[in-house]
């Protein structure tokens, strides 16, 4: 048998070297580049090694609280990290009586993740920081604001929020905070089919039409085992292992990884929607979806035109608002509704800036109007004050630390130019 050249060999050799070589090295700049990263980008590190703490509770009226007076921690990884008690009624505010002291004033605020707030600090948050700014500037008369907001639920859902809870704290202005995704959390055929919910499986309230008009769909404390669930990637590029040790891949990738799980996301509710419909007989409304617009639910109501299934939605979302009203006359709260720039600004999916369009506030704007309720639409609003862009975390969409001062000083302005709600009380010089 003939034996390789020597010169080839030494060739192999110093090639099997080079490559170890720079194999070496290019482990040696990836520990220096972590190194560096872990010692001297402390605000980096702290955002991206931050470990979610988001625990729920059933309860068996309002739906998934927090868990009461636990700590929670929140953070995309991104832009923001925060740690905030849950009070005794498990929402993420401070704590509140039942009985109303002599001679305050109450503002009650009910909403989803807009209004829960965790993205920001507890004194960031724009009903903090409208009680302070009321109690600081009107003379004789004293504020207290209290806010129920739980992510995902819409005007339908926050109804058990009010008729359980906000009602008992006597509230003299009960303010409905209204996101372009209420419609769609007001379906409980939509919401099914985003969360993988079996219908009548639900973890809030939810109201279906019957012969006899909207029947209520009560919590079901259940509601887990039938939840359809589908397996999904977890959108890395490398596996968790190395993403958890490393900080500087961990701030490198999370972008493309946030990108990546929206398309992860949409992809999971389709699956999940077509699971439901066949085991529950919805393929003709699957089919509907699906013809329509897609996994992204919440766009279908910037149209003109929908179709029946988001139509219904509408109706459900009238239905809620009516029944906001007369319960909030019945205990001689003056209701407003807030609807925020969400409402006219369509998510950009390339991620640069969202488009204007007004047509889901165009939407709820005619609801309200049609059962004469006040509102005030915060894309107009915060027209008046800067770049509505300027208002939000650029990736997470919520409200940051200039969103909230925003519609503090939005409210404040109603609340001191509201002679009815204010009645005799004077502005401090």
């Amino acid at each position: 048998m003939m034996s390789l050249p020597k010169v080839f060999i030494n060739q192999i050799q110093r090639f099997i070297t080079n490559i170890a070589l720079l194999l070496i090295s290019l482990a040696l700049i990836f520990f220096v580049v972590e190194f560096s990263f872990r010692v001297f980008a402390h605000e980096y590190v702290e955002i991206v090694n931050f470990d979610k703490y988001f625990p729920k509770d059933l309860h068996p009226k309002l739906g998934t609280i927090f868990v009461p007076n636990t700590k929670i921690k929140w953070t995309n990884n991104l832009e923001f990290k925060v740690e905030q008690m849950s009070n005794s009624y498990g929402f993420l505010d401070y704590e509140h009586v039942l009985d109303k002291p002599a001679g305050v004033k109450r503002i009650l605020i009910i909403g989803d993740s807009f209004v829960e707030a965790a993205q920001v600090s507890l004194e960031q948050k724009f009903h903090v920081l409208l009680e302070k700014k009321l109690n600081a500037t009107v003379s004789n008369q004293k504020y207290e604001t209290i806010a129920l907001g739980l992510s995902g639920y819409g005007t339908t859902n926050e109804l058990a929020l009010y008729e359980e809870l906000g009602r008992k704290f006597k509230p003299d202005l009960t303010i409905i905070v209204f996101v372009h995704n209420d419609f769609m959390n007001n379906s409980p055929v939509l919401e099914a089919f985003r969360n993988g919910w079996t219908p009548h499986y639900f973890p809030r309230l939810f109201y279906e039409k019957k012969a006899n008009g909207y029947v209520p769909i009560p919590v079901n404390m259940e509601w887990q085992k039938h939840l359809v669930n589908v397996d999904e990637p977890n959108g890395l590029l490398v596996p968790d292992a190395v993403f958890k040790w490393s900080y500087f891949y961990k701030w490198v990738m999370m972008p493309m990884k946030h990108k990546r799980a929206n398309e992860l996301y949409y992809e999971k509710i389709r699956k999940r929607s077509l699971l439901l419909s066949k085991e529950n007989g919805y393929e003709s409304v699957y089919n509907e979806i699906y013809s329509y617009g897609g996994s992204d639910f919440d766009k279908a109501f910037f149209k003109s035109e929908l179709s029946p299934i988001f139509n219904e939605a509408l109706a459900i979302t009238d239905f809620s608002i009516k029944k906001f009203k007369k319960e909030t006359l019945r205990d001689h709260s003056k209701l407003l509704f807030l609807i925020t720039e969400s409402c006219s600004m369509l998510p950009n999916k390339k991620g640069v800036k969202d488009f204007v369009d007004k047509g889901c506030a165009v939407k709820i704007r005619k609801i309200l109007e049609h059962n004469k309720i006040q509102y005030y639409d915060l894309y107009d609003e915060f027209l008046k004050l800067g770049d509505p862009e300027e208002a939000h975390f650029k990736r997470d969409r919520h409200w940051n630390a200039t969103g909230h001062s925003w519609v503090a000083d939005i409210l404040f302005s109603y609340v001191t130019e509201n002679t009815s709600y204010l009645k005799a009380a004077s502005m401090k010089n």
